[in-house]
């Protein structure tokens, strides 16, 4: 990631080097149309996606309302993440419940998401 926007978005690159550096792999579920919520039984090939995701800090997204039983993750790119998209990370499923853009570029887009 670079350019202008980025240069001015110093979040945007501290979730790049950190999803760099830091991030695993896990399994991002597109939610079906009429399917709710996603999970890995009911998705295929199109519908499930790996991307580079890390677990983040709630400072990451301060609109979220963290509870006992949720974290922050970050991803970036393509598909943009919705609310009731399914998450495999951690050995865990994590059901997406709000998304927050963290920058806006395209392939290069950053989300917050909060996982319960």
């Amino acid at each position: 990631m670079n350019g202008r926007n980025m240069e001015q978005n110093a979040a945007a690159m501290t979730a790049t080097r950190h999803l760099r550096e830091f991030g695993f792999t896990g399994w991002h579920l597109r939610l079906r149309k009429g399917q709710r919520p996603a999970n890995e039984a009911v998705t295929n090939d199109s519908e499930r996606i790996e991307r580079q995701v890390v677990q983040a800090d709630q400072s990451a997204a301060e609109s979220f309302a963290i509870g006992d039983d949720s974290t922050v993750f970050l991803m970036m790119g393509k598909p943009r993440p919705e609310p009731g998209d399914g998450l495999v990370a951690l050995t865990r499923y994590w059901l997406i419940e709000d998304v927050s853009i963290m920058h806006s570029g395209g392939n290069d887009s950053i989300y917050a998401l909060l996982c319960v």
